[in-house]
């Protein structure tokens, strides 16, 4: 899992992590991502505060071909 951004003033990181799939497209926008090899893959993107007592991901529900995307989707 990587981490994409975090946002200081609000205390939280962001987190995507590549999720190879077979027939699910992008939540938003229907599209899907390739590799050079032509595997399909998705994005599913994670939530953290910055408390120290917590080390819990929230998951964002679905999955999407970028964060534009999950954005638009989540409005």
């Amino acid at each position: 899992m990587k981490e994409i951004y975090h946002d200081g003033i609000a205390r939280q990181s962001m987190y995507r992590e590549t999720v190879f799939v077979y027939s699910e497209t992008c939540a938003n926008c229907g599209s899907v991502k390739k590799t050079k090899n032509g595997d399909r893959y998705l994005y599913r993107y994670y939530l953290q505060n910055d408390d120290s007592l917590s080390n819990k991901k929230l998951s964002i529900t679905g999955l999407y071909c970028c964060i534009d995307c999950m954005r638009d989707y989540n409005r």
